[in-house]
């Protein structure tokens, strides 16, 4: 047999047994090879499926029935057997494994088992903080049954198969290892094992008692008492479990069954039974520890409070610090962006008198108000009609010319076309009365002087034809004006008005009502004139259209009028005007770099 599983109850030690194997030479179980399960998994799974209870929850041996798994299920525990195949001598422990000792003993004759025990006496003192706190005569008795029901299926398998296994005692494995070691022999067959190192074996001993130093620190004074009342001497616990078990005699007696049919039992020796009063004297001794660890702790909660309460303050005093500056940031940015704004306008301001003035030197200077603006640029848009009505004029009088000169050049190609004509008569003439007559040389010679002439003629016709494609091309009118044109328009318009208003809190909250009288007037007017005017780019002037087209009251108005068409525009607004607006200081900038 190369293969253990280890069962006991899961207050029984039955983790020191497998632990003491462990060092001595048994290989863990590796998990499965397909699935990834290791040896605990496949059995928590097989008794899940098969609905078995949980072993805190068997008060009786019915509640502990050997589960009859199907074929269906073998393939987990092959998997897990055929992973571990290459291992000479391997094993695993599960407290779970109760219900499953007849299916693994089925499915692989060379297991062996090794059952665990040990005094209910330990159920009751390993008992954990949680359970303690809630603790009631219920759940006492409830932790006995368990451990009754448990052991009696442990006792009846071993007594069912002890070819195959061993039952032992926790405390006299961890007393005589050695002693366990020999009787595990005979069932491993050829595999040896290894005695035990000295630091396995001393790590079983119980930790002795210790008083904790009283230290300056508080907070080691007060670590040390609570070491000290959990590591308190068993006398006091010992007295009360023999008490309690004294009023359950039927697991004392199964107990003593265990003894009776263990392979290494618990050898009898000589102790010392407690006493009441020694169990008092105990129970005195952990009542000052625990009172002076209660002092200790109480005097650190109190320290501990009053540095909160003075960490608190001083957090409030952070936090109003914090809101002061944080406001004096708000103003502070506020009136920075302001100015910014401010600024901005200004620059614009000279930008556009600039370039009026350099255009328009003889024009007077821009009125303050809005309204005065408003007819300057009325004014202005009459003078670029009747300029541009003059420019028609005397784009139809030039279209008159060239009328006139295309009519002339017309003629003068028919003409010529006739003397080529007459010519063309006359070689042939020449040539027919060439072939009649004997002057052979004098007719050739006139012949290349008349084809000399022909080719001068065609030349004078390709001429005139590409002079009438020139004039052709040239009838097309110059239009000028595309910078203040585009002024006049409804964007530059509305960006100009949003400029203006910014400077002061009141007119910008009436901001959108303005606009949309401008939007309106600038319609009314434009119906009212209804004049067709070329597209931009056919102006001569059109770069001088393009730099105003990146003014910030072009981008300011082109960004209102596409926003103001839907709801959700009218939402991302300010966020659009704000990112035209941080997109024309960058502009500036790298213009005056």
């Amino acid at each position: 047999m190369n293969k253990i599983l280890i069962v006991g109850h899961p207050q029984s030690g039955y983790g020191d047994v497998e632990k003491i194997l462990l060092g001595c030479g048994m290989q863990a179980a590796e998990k499965s090879r397909n699935e990834g399960l290791s040896a605990q998994e496949i059995g928590s799974i097989l008794c899940k499926a098969h609905g078995h209870a949980s072993v805190d929850t068997m008060r009786s041996g019915g509640d502990i029935q050997q589960i009859e798994a199907g074929p269906v299920w073998n393939g987990l525990a092959l998997d897990l057997l055929m992973n571990n195949i290459d291992q000479q001598f391997w094993g695993w422990s599960d407290p779970q494994a109760i219900a499953l000792l007849d299916y693994w003993k089925l499915l692989d004759p060379k297991m062996a088992f090794m059952l665990v025990y040990d005094e209910p006496q330990r159920v009751l003192r390993e008992m954990g903080c949680d359970e303690a706190r809630h603790c009631s005569r219920e759940m006492v008795k409830q932790r006995l049954e368990s451990w009754n029901a448990y052991n009696g299926a442990l006792l009846a398998f071993y007594l069912r198969n002890q070819d195959r296994c061993m039952l032992v005692n926790a405390q006299q494995v961890r007393r005589n290892t050695d002693a366990y070691l020999n009787q595990l022999q005979p069932y491993l067959g050829d595999q040896v094992l290894l005695s035990p190192p000295s630091s396995s074996k001393s790590s079983f001993r119980a930790i002795p008692y210790r008083n904790g130093s009283n230290g300056s620190d508080g907070m080691h004074a007060s670590a040390g008492l609570v070491t000290n009342a959990i590591a308190v001497p068993v006398l006091a616990d010992g007295f009360l479990v023999e008490g309690i078990l004294s009023g359950y005699p039927e697991h004392m007696q199964r107990y003593e069954e265990l003894q009776a049919s263990a392979s290494i039992p618990m050898e009898n020796h000589t102790e010392m039974k407690p006493e009441a009063v020694d169990a008092w004297l105990t129970q005195m001794k952990r009542r000052s520890e625990s009172g002076r660890a209660i002092t200790i702790l109480t005097e650190e909660k109190q320290r501990i409070e009053q540095k909160l309460v003075e960490l608190g303050e001083t957090e409030e005093s952070l936090k109003d610090e914090l809101a002061s500056k944080s406001r004096e940031r708000t103003e502070l940015s506020e009136e920075n962006d302001l100015l910014l704004a401010q600024l901005h306008q200004v620059q614009e301001e000279l930008e556009r008198y600039y370039l009026e003035n350099e255009k328009n030197k003889g024009l007077a200077a821009e009125k303050a108000s809005v309204e005065n603006k408003r007819q300057a640029l009325e004014a202005e848009k009459k003078t670029l009609e009747q300029r541009l009505k003059e420019q028609q004029t005397t784009v139809e009088k030039e279209h008159a010319v060239q009328m006139a000169k295309q009519r002339a050049l017309a003629e003068e190609k028919q003409s010529l076309e006739s003397k080529l004509q007459a010519m063309q008569q006359q070689v042939q003439s020449l040539e027919k009365e060439v072939k009649n007559s004997n002057v052979q040389k004098e007719l050739t010679e006139e012949n290349e002087l008349l084809l000399a002439q022909l080719h001068q003629v065609q030349e004078e016709l390709e001429r005139y034809y590409l002079e009438n494609q020139k004039l052709k091309q040239e009838q097309k009118p110059a239009y000028y004006g595309a910078a203040d044109r585009l002024k006049s328009e409804l964007p530059y318009q509305l960006g100009a008005a949003i400029i203006e208003r910014s400077r002061q809190v009141w007119p910008v909250l009436f901001l959108p009502v303005s606009l949309s009288r401008i939007a309106r007037d600038y319609r009314k007017q434009e119906k009212q004139q209804a004049t067709d005017l070329p597209p931009l780019n056919k102006y001569r002037d059109y770069p001088e259209a393009e730099r105003v087209q990146k003014h910030l009251s072009y981008r300011l108005g082109e960004i209102w009028l596409k926003h103001s068409r839907t709801p959700w525009g009218w939402a991302a607004m300010p966020f659009a005007l704000t990112k035209a607006y941080r997109e024309f200081r960058t502009y500036r900038t790298s213009k005056d770099n």
